[in-house]
């Protein structure tokens, strides 16, 4: 997971079988977040939105 810019394990470091539907073959393994990985998503977002630049520079958005 992609969170505060830092890619995370889930909190429980769980994951589970990303499966192409065409073909059933595993292509990997996504991580098995919770309701506190979530959370913890949502208030890096927030902080990022309310305290950055983030919010208005598109050029840092799309970079």
């Amino acid at each position: 997971m992609l969170i505060d810019g830092k890619l995370v394990e889930s909190e429980t470091g769980r994951q589970f079988d990303n499966v192409n539907p065409a073909t059933e073959e595993v292509m990997g393994g996504t991580a098995d977040g919770t309701r506190a990985d979530m959370e913890r998503a949502v208030a890096a977002a927030r902080h990022a939105f309310d305290h950055t630049d983030w919010s208005r520079d598109g050029e840092a958005r799309a970079a």
